[in-house]
């Protein structure tokens, strides 16, 4: 049995107890994370990759987003649909240090390092 770890005991009717198993890691998630209202979506891939670029550790982007390191590994290896608000603060994150998301479902996703505001046009 996937994805069950741990044992919570349970009184049965007869007074009895017995370990009752809880699922606490979901499978892997298929579905993109979805900022519909505002027209953009990202992947766990891009939150990655866009780390990536800009050579941060997930400590280092939790603390800026203000969320759990556990978390954002969670949201990284697609074991939990984040809430919104939690992507949120990621995407704002990482589009404040120059971090653009791109692509959809039937192209692919990516991420695109815009050049610092000092850089533009800069040759």
């Amino acid at each position: 049995m996937e994805g069950i770890t741990e044992h919570r005991p349970a009184r049965t009717g007869d007074g009895v107890w017995i370990r009752r198993r809880r699922r606490t890691v979901k499978p892997k998630l298929e579905k993109s994370f979805s900022f519909a209202h505002l027209g953009i979506m990202i992947v766990a891939a891009q939150i990655r990759a866009g780390r990536g670029l800009l050579k941060w550790t997930q400590g280092v982007l939790a603390s800026r987003a203000a969320v759990s390191v556990v978390t954002l590994n969670m949201i990284e290896s697609e074991q939990v649909q984040p809430r919104q608000r939690t992507l949120e603060a990621i995407r704002l994150v990482l589009e404040g240090e120059g971090i653009r998301f791109i692509g959809d479902a039937e192209d692919g996703y990516g991420v695109i390092l815009r050049p610092a505001a000092g850089e533009r046009g800069a040759s």
